[in-house]
């Protein structure tokens, strides 16, 4: 039997982890193996995580189905497997979505239409069927007059047609009283519907927040019945204060094994929008109705009327302050079991947001307001751990009961992963974090969003999948997105990216906010705004042979043998090369070259300008990093001719040339530079010898302003050349295998003439 994800995040804890991934692990998701298989053609974007139902009965044959939903109101049945099955299985609209203008001039936050954003809900039947639960906005027109609605549907899965049990869409429609005697309406023009679909004993949960804050609007959470769509109960998040939108990043509502249902309220209404109502702040927070904070409801029969009651909540003691700078709770939660600890139940729930804090709390007392900051002992956690906004859930690999690790990645940061320890997340340290981490002086939101998949707690089987702009904000609009694969037991070592592959074949797409990575029965599902579902897997599961392990723009090869250790990743233009080698000196070389080929005799100069942002070698004092220009093609460990421009470990820089086979090293310098340092080499044939290259080499703090290091250094070494950056640990005669490899980075590449792989910082 193959995997079903049937619900946004996998299950209804929204723990974001697939623990039942037998194919996909550490040792075959790599560059050679694993890529872009195939894609899958919608029309619409892709806010609507992609479903899986396995080993479905549907077109003449038993299959693996994707489902997918667009902002365009369209719902699609794909085979998830097939890569020549390029039709869908059954497609079908459900009304004109709504323009963006409609919601207000000038909104941005959506590329264009707006339909179906939440992810929708699968209900196997058990008898070879099911029903797919879908909540879609849609605008009509009657005797000129624009009507926009909020429908639920309930699709057959094997035809796409309405499931007759269910007859038409429910619309849907809510109204209430607050204290003051007002009616409050659900206004489905201004309320969104962006958090996951629950359904849960029967009950199918929708929340809704806001369009862009704007409008007078409030956050709702509705009860239907599964099998009629009846509508059964309706809470209001902030009916007298206002505002208090669900968001939650579009992860779904979460429920428990005892059919609780759990919510993260975004902020409130600031005070200052409520001086005109003369609404002021109470002294005491009694209530959760004022936002940020964390709910646990469940519906119940009260005066011959169903209802919802408030079990527990739970809110933080700045959450005036919090709605006043709109730094509200926007996501998750997340539930997860521990085991029962001294003043712990051991069933926790996680939920944060914009203020970088995990709020973790028993889910046995939430513990009400907390009146000052950490000083409610009832709430298990209220720690920073993140300096940025944490807009994707984070997911959580739970291994036993006591070895459960959170992964987490915040805007302007790096990839996170941090150990439960006791009845908290361990704040004092992360366990790993990433090479690669998002820029801190751009804007680079949502940061990473995130998908876990293990066979288990197997070693070696866990996998952090994450998805994040390349190089660009995403906020109102579409950009570029890469999808990148770590070892969950190190965040050090990155597997795999979408733009490692030199040939750009595995290249994503436009980034589809806030949806996840979804991996299942070995392939990982990647929803897009270019308008097409990207499925990616390993090469073997369609009969297609490895690839080369070429690297951005250049090939990687070891100089000095195979008992080299080393391993190298590219992404978003950056290089990290990583290598235990000897060294680039004596008699014998022992480095890491990703290199491309140049014909000094058609060119008569040729450069290569790179940036070194960082070196990670605290084995390695002598380390060096740089770039290189060495005779074509030299391979094996002896000591051929080259020119480098490289700076060590200790800050150095330094020019380094061997001018005859076999002869050792010399160098010129070293200069004192800091990091990040832009470092140049430039060859020129040598005007009255055409079989000599003069070498240069440069060093500048800014990319403008440079300074060389040497004078003009001649060597016989024309015709082919390579060209590209060089990596050495610097270990001497002996390499220790048992330390670390030492680790370069690189941004801003170009090969002069023909290269280039810089993107703006």
């Amino acid at each position: 039997m193959g995997t079903n994800v049937l619900t946004n995040r996998y299950e209804n804890s929204r723990l974001g982890a697939n623990a039942d991934e037998t194919k996909l692990n550490v040792e075959n998701v790599g560059v050679a193996t694993f890529g872009k298989l195939f894609s899958r053609t919608v029309d619409g974007d892709l806010y609507a995580q992609p479903l899986i139902v396995s080993d479905l009965f549907i077109g003449g044959m038993k299959r693996d189905v994707v489902y997918l939903a667009t902002s365009r109101n369209w719902v699609y049945a794909y085979d998830a497997e097939r890569p020549d099955e390029v039709l869908p299985l059954w497609s079908r609209n459900l009304g004109a979505p709504v323009p963006r203008d409609d919601i207000f001039p000038g909104y941005l936050n959506f590329a264009g239409e707006i339909g179906i954003t939440s992810t929708p809900v699968i209900e196997l039947d058990g008898k070879g069927g099911g029903t797919l639960y879908v909540v879609a906005k849609t605008r009509t027109f009657s005797d000129g007059r624009k009507t926009i609605r909020q429908e639920i549907f309930a699709l057959d899965i094997l035809t796409g047609h309405n499931r007759r049990r269910h007859g038409k869409s429910a619309p849907i429609t809510a109204s209430m009283c607050n204290a003051s005697g007002m009616t409050i309406t659900f206004d489905a023009r201004l309320n969104l519907n962006r958090p996951g679909l629950l359904l849960l004993r029967g009950v199918l949960y929708l929340a809704f927040g806001s369009h862009g804050d704007v409008g007078e609007f409030y956050g709702w959470i509705m009860a239907y019945d599964a099998k009629t769509l009846a509508q059964r109960a309706v809470y209001n998040t902030a009916p007298d204060w206002g505002e208090g939108g669900i968001w939650q990043s579009g992860t779904g509502l979460a429920g428990d094994a005892d059919g609780f249902i759990y919510a993260v309220v975004g902020n409130g209404a600031s005070e200052k929008d409520n001086e005109k109502r003369k609404i002021k702040r109470p002294d005491h927070v009694t209530a959760p109705v004022y936002g940020n904070a964390i709910l646990k409801l469940t519906i119940c029969r009260q005066n011959d009327k169903t209802t919802f009651r408030v079990a527990d909540w739970f809110t933080a003691s700045n959450t005036f302050e919090l709605n006043n700078d709109d730094s509200d709770f926007i996501g998750w939660p997340v539930l997860l079991e521990t085991g029962p600890v001294d003043g712990s139940s051991g069933r926790l729930i996680l939920g944060g947001g914009k203020d970088g804090i995990f709020y973790l709390a028993d889910r046995e007392r939430l513990g009400g307001w907390m009146p000052e900051p950490n000083g409610n002992t009832v709430i298990l956690q209220a720690d920073k751990l993140c300096a940025f906004h944490i807009h994707g859930a984070p997911v959580i690999w739970k291994k036993s009961d006591t070895e459960i690790i959170a992964y987490v990645w915040s805007e302007k940061d790096f990839l996170k992963a941090f150990a439960f320890k006791g009845k908290r997340f361990d704040a004092s340290k992360p366990l790993s974090t990433s090479v690669y981490g998002l820029p801190q002086d751009e804007l680079r939101m949502p940061g990473g969003i995130l998908s876990l998949s293990s066979n288990g707690a197997q070693d070696g089987s866990g996998i952090v999948w994450a998805s994040h702009p390349t190089d660009d904000d995403g906020m109102n609009k579409t950009v570029k997105g890469t999808l990148r694969a770590y070892d969950a037991r190190d965040l050090n070592n990155e597997l795999w990216n979408s733009d490692m592959d030199a040939a750009g074949t595995d290249r994503l797409g436009s980034f589809a906010k806030f949806c996840p990575p979804v991996v299942a029965n070995g392939k990982v599902y990647m929803a897009t705004f270019s308008r097409e579902l990207v499925v990616y897997g390993l090469f073997t599961d369609i009969g297609k042979p490895p690839r080369s392990d070429d690297i951005g723009i250049f090939k990687l090869r070891t100089i000095g043998g195979p008992d080299v250790q080393q391993s190298a990743t590219y992404g978003c233009s950056r290089y990290n090369l990583r290598i235990t080698g000897q060294g680039i000196g004596d008699k014998k070389d022992h480095f890491l070259f990703a290199y491309t080929n140049r014909d000094s005799l058609i060119d008569s100069e040729i450069s290569i300008c790179a940036r070194v942002d960082g070196i990670n070698a605290l084995q390695y004092p002598n380390a060096r990093v740089g770039v290189m220009i060495r005779k074509f093609e030299q391979t094996d460990p002896s000591a051929h001719r080259f020119a480098a421009m490289v700076i060590t470990n200790e800050k150095k820089a330094l020019f380094l040339h061997r001018d005859f086979e076999g002869e050792t090293v010399e160098q010129d310098g070293p200069i004192n530079v800091t990091l990040p340092c832009f470092i140049r080499l430039k060859a020129r044939k040598d005007l009255v010898r055409p079989e000599l290259i003069e070498f240069f080499g440069e060093f500048s703090l800014d990319g403008t302003n440079w300074t060389p290091v040497n004078a003009a250094t001649k060597i016989q070494i024309d015709g082919r050349l390579d060209i590209g950056l060089a990596v050495t640990a610097q270990t001497g005669s002996v390499a220790d295998t048992s330390l670390s490899q030492a680790q370069a980075f690189f941004s801003k590449v170009v090969v002069t003439p023909g290269l280039s792989d810089v993107t703006d910082d």
